[in-house]
């Protein structure tokens, strides 16, 4: 009789076998073998069923940046601030609907970068994004495809795009966000000396005073409407809310 041995499961870290080995006995009672589909003749020798480890996943890598910043020339506070609060997150589907996990970007003296390792698969594709930015730079909108093959190889490109996979590492930088600066004025009194008045006194002439912001020349149009304020010996008139760039007040 002839029967036919395979391996039917094998540890997650190591490949299933495909070998199948033939048995036979034959009226004595005597086992030989052979690799099922070999040449070779029927032995005694024992078969050798070896499992292959494995290939382990690739990290995924994404190189961060910010346009208008050198992070290298920020104090170790200031690059934190803005690295903390970037937030990438990995999924597993196309419609960035299944997360897999979420990493904020590292620096180290080759740059910023976010990188994902653990909980990967061979033969699979993640999306990634950035799903939260420092207040002072735009989201991006981009998504990037990480492909993870059979022998653990990363490879990357834009979501949408008709670029073939590679594996550079792919670059997204946010864009800082140009704010307007304070409209400002230094008020003043004449024949008063408002450094050396009582803080009541003081108060009662600047809550007294007003300024109005316009946006027109003919001045019909208010903005904002704000008094002084006592800092640091002088009495200030700022605006900041609700100005845009490009415009005169």
């Amino acid at each position: 009789t002839t029967y036919y041995l395979k391996e039917t499961a094998s540890p997650s870290s190591y490949k299933l076998s495909t070998d199948v080995f033939e048995c036979r006995i034959d009226a004595d009672g005597n086992v030989t073998y052979k690799k099922q589909g070999s040449s070779d003749e029927y032995s005694a020798t024992f078969p050798v069923c070896e499992n292959a480890l494995k290939p382990t996943p690739g990290k995924i890598t994404l190189i961060k940046t910010y346009s208008d910043t050198d992070l290298a020339a920020l104090t170790e506070d200031a690059r934190n601030s803005i690295l903390s609060a970037t937030v990438f997150t990995l999924y597993s589907d196309a419609e960035c609907t299944v997360a897999v996990g979420t990493a904020s970007p590292v620096y180290t003296a080759d740059g910023a970068t976010v990188e994902f390792s653990k909980g990967l698969s061979l033969d699979t594709v993640y999306y990634l994004k950035e799903t939260s930015a420092h207040k002072d730079y735009e989201k991006s909108s981009d998504v990037f495809e990480c492909k993870i093959d059979a022998d653990g190889k990363v490879t990357y490109k834009k979501q949408g795009s008709s670029d073939a996979y590679s594996e550079a590492f792919p670059e997204c930088e946010n864009t800082f966000i140009k704010r307007p600066g304070s409209v400002s004025i230094i008020k003043t009194y004449e024949n008063t000396n408002l450094h050396v008045m009582p803080s009541v006194g003081r108060d009662n002439i600047l809550s007294a005073t007003e300024f109005t912001l316009y946006s027109d020349a003919e001045c019909t149009v208010v903005v904002a409407v704000a008094s002084p304020e006592y800092k640091e010996g002088r009495a200030i008139v700022e605006f900041n809310d609700g100005l845009e760039l490009g415009k005169t007040y």
